[in-house]
């Protein structure tokens, strides 16, 4: 069998723009300070316990932040929330950026994004470090279902409407 050459990282990012992902916004707050970033990299992996993972870039503060802070909120977002999708698409880290209008802020626990379809409250239990991510382990604590609004998804490097 003929090798294959090796994959740009542009090749492979344009292969999976092609797939459609969910977005969620992941937060936290503890010792590090509050901090939000959103993601297309959450998945499933056991029911039990209840776990998700998730990926985040090494370079950006939010790696270090969730290594500090453990907690995680997974707050996945619904038509109409693509303003919150691409205001968190950079990660922020001011405590002004989460809008209580928007945002409910509460002691102890990951803010969670008002009107989401659901919300999930975790804790990192595991990470893997994988070529330039982060995988966390995510095991669920608790869930908040929300509004019953239709799926958001990226796909095509875009915001889509999931029916």
């Amino acid at each position: 069998m003929k090798p294959h050459p090796p994959i740009s990282p542009k090749a492979f990012r344009d292969a999976m723009a092609l797939i459609p992902a969910q977005v969620s916004v992941l937060t936290t707050d503890g010792p590090a300070g509050p901090y939000g970033i959103t993601v297309s990299s959450l998945c499933p992996v056991s029911d039990t316990p209840p776990t998700v993972l998730a990926c985040i870039n090494r370079k950006g503060l939010a790696n270090s932040v969730f290594k500090e802070n453990k907690s995680v909120g997974v707050n996945v977002l619904g038509v109409g929330q693509e303003p919150v999708g691409t205001a968190y698409a950079g990660g922020l880290d001011s405590q002004t950026l989460f809008d209580k209008t928007v945002w409910e802020l509460g002691a102890g626990s990951p803010p969670r994004l008002k009107q989401a379809p659901v919300t999930l409250d975790g804790h990192i239990v595991s990470e893997v470090e994988v070529g330039t991510h982060t995988v966390f382990f995510i095991e669920i604590d608790a869930v908040f279902p929300g509004a019953d609004v239709n799926a958001l998804v990226y796909y095509r490097r875009g915001y889509k409407e999931f029916r």
